[in-house]
């Protein structure tokens, strides 16, 4: 299952990551597969992927408000590093969900 994903996304996807690297309060143990998305064709491409598989998966933002558990997180792990810029107007701006807002 795992190794289906690093073959698909093979610069995004990461086998065994202990979640605590990326997590704001540094605990977290391993995911059985992090991908991290950088825009919103892979990030449906990997979800449909894990739908078909019937892998359970998961997007987190910047992880700084997880707590993640110590013995890991199954399948599927998405970070979702998404960071466009819509659509604006005098108002409003409507971004990707990955955008940093600091």
């Amino acid at each position: 299952m795992a190794q289906r994903f690093v073959q698909a996304f093979p610069d995004e996807a990461e086998l065994d990551v202990p979640l605590a690297r990326y997590s704001g309060v540094g605990i977290g143990g391993p995911a059985d597969v992090l991908l991290t998305v950088r825009d919103q064709e892979t990030l449906l491409r990997a979800v449909q992927m894990a739908e078909a598989m019937g892998i359970p998966w998961r997007v987190y933002g910047g992880l700084t408000n997880v707590l993640l558990p110590d013995e890991g997180v199954r399948g599927l792990v998405i970070l979702n590093r998404v960071d466009e810029a819509l659509f604006g107007d005098e108002y409003r701006l409507t971004v990707a969900g990955g955008t940093s807002v600091v």
